[in-house]
C-alpha cells in the first residue's frame, strides 16, 4: 500500500472585483511548474483594470529554496476575463507573454461548505497543449483564490465536525467524543488516552503531527507566544514577506503526534484563531502500517509517572535500532561514512522525521550517494501490548560520489529520486521489519524480502 500524502489546499486566494471601490485585494496562490511548487499570497491594486500591479510572496514546498517576492505589472481584467504574465519564479522558464484564467467558485481556505465559496481563477497547461507553455513536455498551473475582507463566518467550523469526532474502539465500533473533553487535561493524560483508541475522521484518517488554523495576520505574534507558553513544542512558520499584507492566513501548525485534537481544541477556545482543526485526509492509499508486540514499551507508555520526553526517547531508541539494522543489512559500508539524524523541531515529541545521508539505499550503485527523508509516526498501543506505527519515505535526492566521500550538500539537492525507487525501498524496509517480529496492520500492505545490495 503506497502513500498518497495529503495534497494540502494552501491555495492563496484571488478575487478581482469589477466594482470601482475595491482597489486593494488579497489572494491565496499556488503555482506548479514541472516538479517545482510554490505556495503563498498575493496583493493587487486593481484601481486600473487595464494595468493592475501587485506582488506575489511565495515559498517553495517541493524543493528547498528561499522565499521569493515577485512584482507583477500589466495584469488586466477586461470583459470578465483575467489575464497576466506568469510570475518570473527562479528556475521557471516560459516564452509565453500572457495567460488567460478560467473563473470558478471554490471553498474559502479549502474548509468552507458549498454555501461559503469565493472566487478562484485557474490556469493549467499540460504537455498536450500548444500555447507556448508546454515546450519539451513542460507544464505550469496557477491557482489564485480570493481572500474576502470578512471571513468571520468560518467560525461555524467550531460548531460542527471540529467540535467533536469519532473514535474507533477495539471492537471496531464508533463512538463520538466532544473536543470539550480535552479542557483542563494534561498532555500526558491525552497521550495515554489516545494510545488506547484511534480517532476517526473519515476513511482516509487524519494527518499526524500537524493541524491547520485560520488566523488574522495581526494575531500571529500572540499565537507564537501562546504556543511557546504551552511548552509542548507546537510551532509554525510565519508567511513569507508578511503574506503580502493579506489580512487572514492559513497556518500549518506542527504539533506532537497524538496531540492533534488536544491542540485544535486549545486554539479554538483562545480567541487567537478563527478556526483550528486536525487535517482530514481523503480516502485512498495511505502510509504503511506496522505493529510490534512489546510489553515493556507498552507499560512504559501507560505509566503516568514517566514523562513524555522519556517515552519519546524510548520509542526513538526502538525505531533507531531497527532502522540501523536495516541499513546495515542492505548496505554494510553505509556505517563508514553515512549518517542517520532525527530532525526534531524544538522539544517536540513523538514526531520522528529522519534524515538518512550516505551510500545509496534505494538502488544498488557503488558510486552514488543519497539523501532520504523518512517519517515514522506512532499510532497508539493496543490492549495486546502492540505498538502501532506508520512509516513513509517522503522524498529523496542523489548525487554521484564514492562510498567514502560525501558530496557537497548542494549536489545532494540537485537530483530527485522518483517515487518508484522510494516505494521499493519502503517495501524492503517493511519486509525486513517482518523478520524482526513486526506485523503488518493491514493485510494489503506490500513488502519485499530482497534487502541485501549486491554490488
Amino acid at each position: 500500500m503506497r502513500v498518497s500524502v495529503f495534497f494540502f489546499q494552501l491555495l492563496l486566494g484571488f478575487m478581482f472585483s469589477t466594482t470601482v471601490y475595491a482597489q486593494i485585494s488579497y489572494y491565496q496562490v499556488e503555482i506548479e511548474h514541472n516538479d517545482s511548487r510554490y505556495l503563498g499570497y498575493a496583493r493587487f491594486d486593481s484601481s486600473n483594470s487595464n494595468d493592475m500591479q501587485g506582488d506575489f510572496c511565495l515559498i517553495p514546498v517541493k524543493k528547498k529554496g528561499d522565499a521569493v517576492q515577485i512584482t507583477i505589472r500589466g495584469a488586466s481584467f477586461q470583459n470578465g476575463l483575467l489575464s497576466m504574465k506568469p510570475p518570473q519564479i527562479p528556475g521557471m522558464t516560459t516564452s509565453i507573454r500572457s495567460v488567460t484564467f478560467a473563473h470558478h467558485m471554490a471553498p474559502l481556505f479549502g474548509i468552507s461548505d458549498d454555501r461559503e465559496t469565493t472566487d478562484r481563477w485557474s490556469y493549467f497547461s499540460d504537455a498536450d497543449t500548444e500555447d507556448g507553455l508546454s515546450e519539451n513536455g513542460n507544464y505550469i498551473s496557477i491557482d489564485l483564490t480570493s481572500i474576502p475582507d470578512n471571513i468571520e463566518k468560518i467560525n461555524n467550523r467550531h460548531t460542527d465536525d471540529y467540535k467533536s469526532y469519532r473514535v474507533i474502539e477495539h471492537n471496531s465500533k464508533l463512538r463520538r467524543v466532544q473536543l470539550s473533553t480535552y479542557d483542563g487535561r494534561s498532555k500526558d493524560d491525552v497521550v495515554t488516552a489516545e494510545m488506547k483508541h484511534r480517532p476517526y475522521l473519515g476513511d482516509g484518517g487524519y494527518e499526524r503531527g500537524r493541524i491547520f488554523a485560520v488566523a488574522s495576520r495581526a494575531k500571529l505574534g500572540d499565537l507564537h507566544e501562546f504556543l511557546s507558553s504551552e511548552g509542548g513544542g507546537a510551532t509554525f512558520d510565519d508567511p513569507a514577506y508578511g503574506a503580502c499584507g493579506a489580512p487572514f492566513v492559513l497556518l500549518q501548525i506542527s504539533v506532537p503526534p497524538l496531540l492533534e485534537f488536544y491542540y485544535a481544541r486549545k486554539l479554538q477556545v483562545t480567541g487567537l484563531v478563527l478556526t483550528a482543526y486536525p487535517n482530514a485526509l481523503g480516502a485512498g492509499p495511505g502510509l504503511d502500517s506496522f505493529s510490534l508486540q512489546d510489553t515493556h514499551l507498552a507499560n512504559l507508555f501507560r505509566a503516568s509517572e514517566v514523562t513524555l520526553e522519556d517515552k519519546d526517547q524510548q520509542l526513538w531508541k526502538m525505531i533507531s535500532q531497527n532502522l540501523q539494522a536495516f541499513i546495515q543489512a542492505r548496505r554494510p559500508d553505509f556505517k563508514q561514512s553515512g549518517t542517520i539524524e532525527r530532525l526534531q523541531h524544538g522539544n517536540q515529541v513523538f514526531a520522528y522525521r529522519i534524515e538518512i545521508v550516505g551510500p545509496a539505499l534505494s538502488e544498488c550503485t557503488r558510486n552514488r550517494w543519497e539523501k532520504l527523508l523518512l517519517q515514522i509516526i506512532p499510532q497508539g498501543i493496543s490492549n495486546t501490548d502492540t505498538v502501532n506505527l506508520l512509516l513513509q519515505f517522503q522524498e529523496g535526492f542523489f548525487a554521484p560520489g564514492s562510498p567514502d566521500r560525501r558530496p557537497d550538500d548542494a549536489r545532494l539537492e540537485e537530483n530527485r529520486i522518483s517515487d518508484g525507487p522510494l516505494e521499493q525501498l519502503q517495501e524492503r524496509l517493511g519486509g525486513f521489519l517482518l523478520t524482526r517480529g513486526f506485523s503488518h496492520i493491514e493485510d494489503y500492505g506490500v513488502v519485499s524480502s530482497d534487502v541485501v545490495c549486491k554490488l
